[in-house]
Order: structure tokens, then C-alpha cells, then sequence
């Protein structure tokens, strides 16, 4: 598990934490860059920390949300690495006393133009309805 958009600005504390108790599976690593298309990236743009899991795009990217992305060209190895890593990871953050507070909208647009994804969502047309309170919901 390689991306971690939304997580520099909390401390890597309670990700590197989650992550060693998986590190044999080699997921320890983890980046601040924020992904643009991923299922939770409203999330993101909503203040809510997330980890983007990452995986090689080459058998994956041809079947990308298409009619020949069928379960039976899942790799089942895989499959079940990521399915204890998530576990692991997911077990970690419920039982830490450090949890991974909710980022302000300010916080997020740092996020947004110090990883480039300001320019990727202006290039996909999407900046303009973050930037006037479209799109992140902000309490």
C-alpha cells in the first residue's frame, strides 16, 4: 500500500504503525500524493484521510472498469495479500488511541497544490466546482 493521500499533513505516526505489523507482505511504504479517480477520491476532497492501495498497472489497467474486468482475471495471490493488509491495517487504525482526525478545507487545498492534483483536477475540469464549494463537503 503505496499512496496515502490526505496523511502528511496528520504524521505518518499511526500509517507506519499499521503498516509494520504487515511489512513482511512489503507493504510499508506510503506517499503523500493524492490520486485522482480513485473510488474515495470525494473523500479526499471532503477532508477524509484515505489510503489508495497501489498496485502494477500492467495486467490491471487494460480491464479498468471495462466488460473484461471479470473476477476470473483477479489474481487470487494478490487478492488475499491485499485482503490481510487491509485487515491488519484497518485493525491497527480502529484499536489506536492516534486517530486521523478530519482535515480542515484549507488543510486540504495544501494537500491539493503541494501534490500537483490541483493541476490534474483543473485538467479534468473538476477545480472549479472544489474551488467555489461544489464539490468537499466541509463542516
Amino acid at each position: 500500500m503505496e499512496g496515502s493521500a490526505g496523511l502528511a499533513l496528520l504524521g505518518r505516526r499511526p500509517v507506519n504503525a499499521a503498516l509494520a505489523a504487515v511489512s513482511g507482505f512489503g507493504a510499508t511504504g506510503h506517499l503523500i500524493d493524492g490520486i485522482d479517480g480513485t473510488d474515495n477520491f470525494d473523500f479526499l476532497l471532503s477532508g477524509v484521510p484515505n489510503l489508495v492501495g497501489i498496485q502494477d498497472p500492467i495486467p490491471y489497467l487494460p480491464d479498468y472498469h471495462a466488460e473484461s474486468d471479470t473476477f476470473d482475471r483477479v489474481n487470487q495471490r494478490e487478492e488475499r495479500i491485499t485482503l490481510a493488509v487491509s485487515s491488519v491495517v484497518l485493525w491497527a487504525f480502529a484499536d489506536s488511541a492516534d486517530r486521523l482526525p478530519r482535515q480542515s478545507r484549507p488543510e486540504v487545498e495544501k494537500l491539493l497544490r503541494d501534490t500537483k492534483l490541483d493541476q490534474q483536477m483543473k485538467a479534468f475540469g473538476q477545480w472549479e466546482d472544489f474551488d467555489a464549494g461544489r464539490r468537499g463537503l466541509f463542516q
